[in-house]
């Protein structure tokens, strides 16, 4: 089962650092993250092609034009994936070290439900 992570991101340098190495450093690594990208002009993109140089096999970044709005950026996401199942974070958000982990096992453990999903702190 191959587990694909998307980060839609506009303007966030200040979090998304934090939010791409919460998925590069999950207990059960994901097979692919994209990175979209909705044309930032606060230096993200330069960011996250860094991230994307280091990690080419696992991180795909996707850099909009022009600002399309976060739905649009999500559905760009979702027809770029290509693993099994798709979890995803907003750039200003982070996992926990084991959720891929901690998801996977009940999809695993229940083979006929179709999603997982598992709770969050809010921090402000």
């Amino acid at each position: 089962m191959k587990i694909s992570v998307y980060i839609t991101s506009f303007n966030k340098i200040k979090y998304i650092e934090k939010s791409i190495l919460s998925v590069l450093s999950q207990t059960l690594s994901p097979y692919e993250l994209l990175v979209v990208d909705d044309a930032s002009t606060d230096g993200s993109k330069d960011l996250i092609q860094s991230f994307a140089n280091k990690y080419p096999t696992i991180i795909k970044p996707i850099y909009n034009k022009n600002n399309l709005g976060i739905a649009k950026s999500r559905n760009i996401a979702l027809n770029n994936i290509s693993g099994d199942v798709i979890t995803y974070l907003d750039a200003d958000d982070y996992f926990y070290p084991n959720k891929l982990e901690n998801e996977y096992n009940q999809l695993i453990k229940f083979p006929d439900i179709d999603i997982v999903y598992s709770n969050f702190d809010y921090i402000d």
